[in-house]
């Protein structure tokens, strides 16, 4: 059975295609905000080549200006990075080029094997990016009994209507589920799956609270930890992150 799902992991893995692409318009309309518009874009995008194959990501990054960065401030650049799942993903990406979004002719390109060090360098900050500016929901009233892996995966996809789902984590410190979603009024529309139904159960979803507990159930105390929004990746490889975002209380 594991030799099987790995031959299964390593044929979707062959069938992910990265096509770049740019020309699209990068003026930001009043009274919108650059973040918003990439939101926006992003959508546009995701819409133009969802006929090529699953859409896994579709990234623009953003530059912000040195000291004190506001989303209000900051541009991005005439440029998406857009991960595809399909066959022949690939060439049914690349004969979109030429075409028009809001009447602006697109150039598409897909980038040769292996990628470069600069560009997965650049992806990895684009996606990281998504992560910070992404939206945190808490979900309670699943049901506890199901392996966790199941409840993960039921999860990202009865928020997948919500937006990009970029990360669904248990808490040890506090009950319930925090799911991260990017998207144009992410947490509005998870919000509004309180109530709704998943797998037999009713989930309640609210806001994250801004401080969690160092004892599960205990009162808050000066040592209580604010729900930062580290990367996966950063926290697996730091054990003690929550020390880091310890946050003392006068």
């Amino acid at each position: 059975m594991q030799l099987n799902g790995a031959k299964e992991r390593d044929g979707r893995s062959r069938k992910r295609v990265l096509v770049v692409a740019e020309g699209f318009d990068v003026s930001v309309p009043k009274p919108w905000t650059p973040n918003k518009r990439v939101i926006c874009l992003e959508g546009a995008l995701r819409d133009h080549f969802s006929s090529c194959g699953k859409i896994k990501s579709v990234c623009i990054p953003l530059d912000y200006p040195p000291y004190y960065p506001k989303l209000e401030t900051c541009f991005y650049y005439s440029v998406a990075y857009i991960e595809i799942w399909g066959d022949c993903a690939r060439e049914k990406a690349l004969q979109r080029s030429g075409s028009e979004i809001n009447g602006h002719k697109i150039v598409v390109t897909a980038p040769s094997l292996p990628l470069k060090r600069s560009l997965r360098r650049a992806l990895k900050s684009v996606k990281n990016d998504r992560f910070c500016r992404s939206k945190t929901v808490m979900v309670k009233g699943y049901d506890p009994s199901l392996p966790s892996h199941f409840i993960k995966s039921a999860l990202r996809k009865h928020f997948s209507s919500c937006g990009e789902v970029m990360e669904v984590e248990f808490c040890d410190h506090t009950e319930g589920i925090f799911v991260s979603i990017y998207g144009e009024d992410a947490k509005k529309k998870a919000l509004q799956l309180s109530g709704s139904d998943m797998e037999g159960s009713k989930l309640v979803v609210e806001k994250p609270p801004l401080f969690v507990p160092r004892t599960p159930g205990g009162p808050l105390t000066p040592d209580d930890y604010m729900t930062g929004r580290l990367p996966l990746s950063e926290r697996k490889a730091n054990p003690n992150w929550l020390d880091d975002f310890r946050i003392p209380r006068n």
